[in-house]
């Protein structure tokens, strides 16, 4: 969820802090630090603090993090297509035939991807 919340956040041009993490995943601050910190310790995020007292850090995903995200977009999407396989060109939806919620999902999710937003990723 940290890998993605920074991924938008920093596609929209601007640096990432651990408030902006926390609004982007609907948490306070200390539930997304402690997210952040666990997604540090594993290689996804780093923080860059800068030298004065009080400044605030900055969050960006590592290569490892950016690489985490496309296999779970990957996998969203070939969940997608095994979801949407029996509807006549519902994938990508293009077609009334669809059960509704699952051309609605196919579409928000191909928008998703395709905008680079939240899809529920780590």
């Amino acid at each position: 969820m940290v890998v993605e919340a920074v991924h938008v956040l920093t596609g929209q041009q601007r640096s990432t802090s651990i408030n902006d993490v926390a609004r982007e995943l609907g948490l306070d601050q200390s539930g997304a630090s402690r997210m952040v910190t666990r997604a540090q310790r594993r290689g996804f995020v780093t923080r860059h603090t800068p030298g004065r007292i009080g400044a605030t850090s900055t969050i960006v995903n590592t290569a490892a993090g950016e690489e985490l995200l496309r296999q779970a977009h990957a996998w969203q999407d070939d969940v997608l297509r095994t979801l949407t396989a029996d509807c006549a060109l519902c994938y990508p939806p293009a077609s009334g035939s669809c059960p509704p919620l699952v051309a609605a999902s196919a579409r928000a999710a191909t928008s998703a991807v395709v905008a680079g937003g939240s899809g529920g990723s780590p």
